[in-house]
């Protein structure tokens, strides 16, 4: 009974609220303090299938936040917080996480730009990672800017870079360390003052680390070799169709060529990504994303991913939001030697409730189905979550 009162009583912790920041510089910097209790269950911890672990978990998080420049042309937030994971049955799973993020954005009449940087802790296992004794931990750097240049009334072009390195810091014997390169570039025509359409081009390469190569990594460098490089060549539709449905697409085709392995992994296929989203009033909004795209794997795995997103957010009152989202994904290991194929379902609805501006409760419940060919890989999963946050 004291277990199963635990996510009710993190959830009767009452409201939080934001009187103001913990520290003010001048007029343009404001320092925060961020916390949270973030009580969650779920019925398998690791998502395997043969063997699954029932445990609820407490996260609590101390951080900060700093904003710089608000309501100016160039803008900063950045936010550091510690996660202190304690799970209630299985303490091999305990971990402390950090996390950094960061991001800042130019705005002028002429040209726009937002950079980003994070550095992020996880342990939490993927749909390439499943293991029934261990999660997988992860050090996670993301980084990059975009920015768009206005050529002429008529005329944009934009263009930016990406990087995303993933190291592994557990089962490093089994998990091969990650970086990739992501280059895009599109030239577009205004056809209203909303709406833009266009060429665009996309360059992305992943390196695969070949340093402290145990035999399992060794035969899956042998099989999808040292790297992969994708060339996106496509139509770009963005901008407001009408009033109330606004469009951001991609369509076109995508050539891969994979390096230094005896599977022939190269192909070209049709890729998008396509996301519609619809003001139904001014308190519900709905969205539908469609997406074909190559993937890459813990092992080095390539994949040819499909799938479809879809969600609604209504807000119910001027203090409680809520959301509901659902969606489907096909993924084929091409080429892998047990040919594995994967098919996945998930959905959550979620509520929030901040009757004052200091932080907010918020209760949600996810689901997850992956059901594939290779049963090691096939997982289903219930999470139920209740968190308190607050900010001063």
């Amino acid at each position: 009974m004291k277990k199963l009162s635990l996510l009710a009583s993190v959830a009767a912790m009452g409201a939080t609220a934001y009187a103001g920041p913990l520290l003010q510089v001048g007029d343009d910097l404001d320092v925060s303090f961020i916390g949270s209790v973030i009580g969650k269950w779920t019925n398998n911890v690791t998502w395997n299938s043969y063997k699954s672990y029932d445990d609820y978990l407490i996260t609590t998080r101390v951080g900060g936040e700093a904003v710089y420049g608000k309501n100016k042309a160039f803008t900063v937030t950045a936010r550091a917080y510690e996660d202190l994971n304690r799970y209630m049955q299985h303490e091999r799973f305990d971990s402390n996480l950090t996390n950094v993020i960061v991001k800042a954005a130019y705005q002028s009449d002429a040209f726009n730009a937002n950079a980003h940087f994070s550095f992020i802790q996880a342990a939490q296992n993927t749909d390439t990672t499943v293991n029934d004794e261990n999660l997988a931990r992860t050090n996670t750097i993301k980084a990059g800017v975009n920015g768009s240049y206005v050529i002429s009334n008529k005329v944009i072009v934009d263009a930016g870079f990406d990087y995303v390195d993933i190291h592994y810091t557990n089962q490093q014997n089994v998990y091969t360390d990650s970086t990739a390169y992501i280059v895009p570039v599109s030239l577009l025509y205004k056809i209203t003052d909303k709406l833009s359409a266009g060429l665009s081009y996309q360059y992305r390469q992943t390196n695969y680390d070949n340093s402290d190569m145990s035999p399992s990594k060794l035969y899956s460098r042998m099989l999808y070799g040292d790297r992969t490089q994708d060339h996106f060549v496509g139509l770009t539709l963005r901008g407001e169709l009408t009033e109330k449905l606004s469009s951001e697409v991609y369509v076109g085709a995508t050539i891969r060529d994979s390096s230094g392995g005896v599977l022939d992994n190269d192909d070209t296929m049709f890729t998008f990504s396509a996301k519609f989203n619809y003001q139904v009033s001014d308190k519900a909004s709905v969205y539908v994303k469609g997406l074909r795209d190559f993937g890459n794997g813990a092992q080095r795995q390539n994949s040819e991913s499909t799938g479809v997103d879809f969600g609604v957010n209504y807000i119910l009152s001027s203090y409680i939001t809520s959301y509901a989202y659902g969606g489907y994904r096909y993924v084929d290991y091409v080429n892998s030697p047990s040919g594995r194929q994967d098919d996945k379902i998930f959905a959550g609805v979620g509520v929030s409730y901040a009757p004052v501006k200091w932080g907010s409760l918020a209760l949600s419940y996810t689901y997850y189905d992956n059901s594939s060919n290779l049963q090691s890989s096939s997982y289903m999963a219930h999470l139920v979550s209740a968190s308190l946050s607050i900010k001063y």
